[in-house]
């Protein structure tokens, strides 16, 4: 019984994301493919995942669907794994390219927007660029104060806490120390 479930529950799956990778994105069965596999791999932690998902994206710029949520959320976590694997170039484009993204939605997507924005600066701030890092830094932050906040049930609560943290961290290193508070 656990045998066939979990064969009717894998193909289950596996047709549906397929049709949609196929019909709704426009990336056909080798895009939709390569985006899963990059994604798991990147799930893995695993440095080979890095041209499966460049390809997967380069396929994904090319078809009329650029620019839905899941293309934005693919280039942020491509480049969140540039920049957590320590590739801060390929990392700096990959965010650049989903901030760009996430711009042409327009306000669909306010806080994944900061939230890139904020992992942008975090490239700019490890190289010792504060300045840049706080133009991005303060942009998310614009962005983030727009929003009503329910602590409570706010998925974005600690990823704001860590922006407002981050800031202050760019201003001390600037000696703005007055603005660091």
């Amino acid at each position: 019984l656990l045998y066939w479930t979990t064969i009717i529950a894998t193909t289950t799956v596996g047709t549906t994301l397929a049709d949609f990778a196929t019909r709704s994105v426009g990336i056909g069965y080798p895009g939709g493919s390569l985006l899963l596999l990059g994604l798991l791999l990147a799930a893995q932690q695993d440095a080979a995942c890095v041209a499966i998902l460049d390809e997967a994206i380069e396929l994904w710029d090319s078809c009329a669907s650029r620019g839905c949520h899941l293309h934005c959320q693919a280039a942020a976590a491509l480049g969140k794994f540039h920049y957590e694997t320590g590739n801060a170039y390929a990392a700096r484009i990959a965010l650049s390219q989903a901030i760009g993204l996430f711009r042409a939605r327009g306000e669909e997507d306010p806080m994944e927007l900061a939230m890139v924005l904020n992992n942008l600066a975090n490239v700019f701030s490890d190289r010792g660029a504060y300045d840049d890092a706080l133009v991005h830094y303060q942009q998310a932050l614009d962005i983030s104060a727009k929003q009503e906040w329910d602590p409570q049930r706010d998925e974005y609560e600690q990823s704001y806490q860590w922006l407002l943290f981050n800031t202050g961290v760019v201003y001390n290193y600037l000696q703005r120390y007055a603005e660091s508070e």
